[in-house]
């Protein structure tokens, strides 16, 4: 044991060296923590850029006082996907969604997809609730890829309508 503790002290004290073996040794090590650095700025610049294109096609939509139809919704998936530079590999779920307080529910007036996801059930929204606890909420799901579409029509005063 004493001759380890000797070594380790006389290796410690030791001050020549060559560059060319540092640098072999601390170059690969610079490379990688560079490349994390900017993988890890790169998820969170994604991250955001999706948030905020969510934000906004969630906000416009949430403004519309008239009825919301296929055209519209095409127009906000293509909005989506030039605010994320997605170029077709978006989906979207929109559904409007309300809270009855009677009975301390909440139902799903309609719900349209574009792409893969599946529309929004009222048990859907039911078993999210009881995940996540009480908040109300109004979803605007966005994510991967374009293709279905399902039609209804519903009528509650003050939400938007799909026709």
């Amino acid at each position: 044991m004493r001759a380890l503790i000797s070594l380790l002290a006389r290796f410690k004290g030791r001050e020549d060296g060559s560059i060319a073996v540092e640098t072999v040794i601390m170059l690969p090590l610079m490379f990688w923590a560079y490349l994390a650095m900017y993988s890890t700025f790169d998820t969170f610049r994604m991250y955001n850029l999706n948030q905020t294109a969510a934000y906004t096609v969630g906000d416009a939509i949430s403004r519309e006082t008239q009825a919301i139809d296929p055209d519209y919704l095409q127009g906000m998936q293509q909005l989506f996907e030039y605010l994320t530079r997605g170029a077709g590999q978006t989906d979207m779920r929109v559904s409007s969604i309300w809270y009855d307080e009677a009975n301390n529910r909440y139902h799903t007036d309609w719900s349209q997809v574009r792409g893969t996801p599946t529309p929004l059930t009222s048990d859907d929204v039911r078993d999210a609730r009881q995940a996540a606890g009480d908040a109300q909420q109004r979803t605007c799901h966005l994510g991967r890829d374009m293709a279905r579409f399902r039609a209804t029509v519903q009528n509650r005063a003050g939400a938007p309508r799909y026709l």
